[in-house]
């Protein structure tokens, strides 16, 4: 059941030297993208995807100081990175825009997120949610073969990191989100025992 594949989820920090296969992870990503929604399925953000031969120490660095100041050196801090896989969200540039969005644009539609002449991006709220709605499917398809996963927003993008971002192929900002792929013999979280959830009263309102 859908429950129990989520159950299992929680978050990675270490992972075993078994290497899943480029043909499994290149799979369960297609399967998302077949089923994943998308408004008007333009997919207003792009993937890019280490494997296990791109080298990640210096880019987990970069991400666990790069962030500001660090009062406590974690041991572990960021070590998700170090996956076999690691997954960039990333905004990309609209330019393949389809047939039935560019037709209700001759009709005088105005799609205030993007025009196709300028080839900007979508709208933060708007791939944020997209990116979410992909990385859950994916979640999903990986538990269901054993992998494990692991999530990391901690990422300097600040304009004075621009050098160091480029560095990495990147830009500051391009990036909103990584997910990190592989086998890991991690049995528990490492969340502390008072790092909890609030009250599901506090977050969902019936309205009466």
């Amino acid at each position: 059941m859908l429950e129990n594949i989520y159950k299992k989820r929680f978050q990675i920090q270490t992972w075993n030297d078994k290497i899943p296969s480029k043909k499994l992870i290149n799979s369960l990503i297609k399967k998302t993208y077949e089923l994943v929604p998308s408004k008007q399925n333009v997919i207003p953000y792009k993937i890019v995807i280490w494997g296990p031969d791109v080298k990640k120490d210096d880019f987990r660095d970069f991400c666990r100081y790069g962030s500001g100041k660090m009062v406590n050196d974690f041991k572990k801090g960021t070590s998700q990175l170090l996956a076999p896989y690691v997954l960039f969200f990333c905004t990309r540039k609209i330019n393949d825009i389809n047939g039935m969005v560019l037709r209700t644009m001759k009709k005088g539609h105005e799609h205030k997120s993007w025009k196709n002449d300028s080839n900007s991006s979508a709208d933060p709220k708007r791939f944020c949610l997209e990116i979410g709605m992909f990385s859950t499917l994916l979640t999903g398809f990986c538990i269901e073969k054993n992998l494990s996963v692991s999530y990391t927003l901690c990422m300097p993008n600040t304009l004075h990191m621009l050098g160091e971002w480029k560095s990495f192929g990147f830009g500051p900002g391009e990036v909103v989100f990584c997910m990190s792929i592989g086998y890991s013999d991690q049995e528990k979280s490492g969340r502390s025992k008072d790092e909890i959830k609030p009250p599901i009263k506090n977050i969902v309102n019936w309205v009466k």
